[in-house]
């Protein structure tokens, strides 16, 4: 998977064997979206937006599970070390 993130305010998942969107990640006060990082097991996605917030999406039902806060400015760079059970 790929993900890109946009100044559309939104981050797309794109399925890299044949290059077809597979999931549009958008929050109604997100903003530009700067960076995202893959979990592990590649099923959530985190999120770094100029609204402040962190976010983590859960990528199979393309939920927002979590919004993280406590930047008073955008979040431009974010990330994350998973480690296997």
């Amino acid at each position: 998977m790929l993900v890109t993130t946009s100044g559309d305010c939104s981050a797309r998942v794109w399925r890299t064997s044949d290059w077809t969107l597979m999931r549009e990640l958008r929050h109604e006060n997100q903003r530009w979206v700067w960076d995202a990082a893959f979990t592990l097991d590649s099923r959530y996605l985190f999120t770094g937006s100029s609204d402040s917030y962190a976010r983590l999406w859960d990528l199979e039902k393309g939920t927002l599970e979590r919004q993280y806060c406590g930047h008073q400015k955008p979040i431009t760079a974010l990330a994350f070390r998973d480690q296997a059970a």
